[in-house]
């Protein structure tokens, strides 16, 4: 995987590396990271997302495209799937979308997955619901991706 780096001059001569320990790991409410082109390559996996492959990406990506058809309908009834880092496969129900982020949660609460449209790619955040910061989790997630936004 390549190293990434930031060209905005807020975080001048930071890696993607920084931002994300700065950003999403501080504070260690979120537990997995993956960022997914639009191309659909992995440019990035940490943690319970580690083992996120490309063969994923096509779930998150269309999710983004079919946004108020009946194809959207479909897509949150199917929710996603994933193999987390300790290799369980776990499906995700979706509980929440705007046009630009998706919150679910695993069955039996066993895991939150966010998931954020962005202008070249898809970033993609796992924390645990069980914890009572849930909500500052999503909180911190859509703050970083209201930077990367921008």
């Amino acid at each position: 995987m390549q190293k990434l780096t930031l060209m905005d001059s807020r975080w001048e001569n930071s890696s993607w590396e920084d931002f994300v320990k700065n950003q999403l790991l501080q504070g260690g409410l979120i537990n997995g990271i993956c960022l997914f082109s639009k191309l659909r390559a992995v440019l990035y996996t940490y943690g319970n997302l580690a083992n996120t492959s490309q063969d994923d990406s096509e779930q998150f990506l269309q999710h983004f495209v079919h946004v108020n058809d009946e194809t959207s309908k479909t897509l949150d009834e199917r929710g996603f799937h994933l193999n987390l880092q300790d290799g369980q496969s776990t499906s995700f129900h979706i509980h929440s979308r705007t046009m630009s982020s998706i919150h679910a949660t695993g069955a039996g609460n066993q895991a939150g997955l966010l998931v954020g449209n962005l202008p070249y790619g898809v970033l993609l955040c796992t924390f645990d619901p069980s914890h009572h910061s849930a909500q500052n989790a999503i909180k911190q997630f859509e703050q970083v991706c209201g930077l990367l936004r921008s």
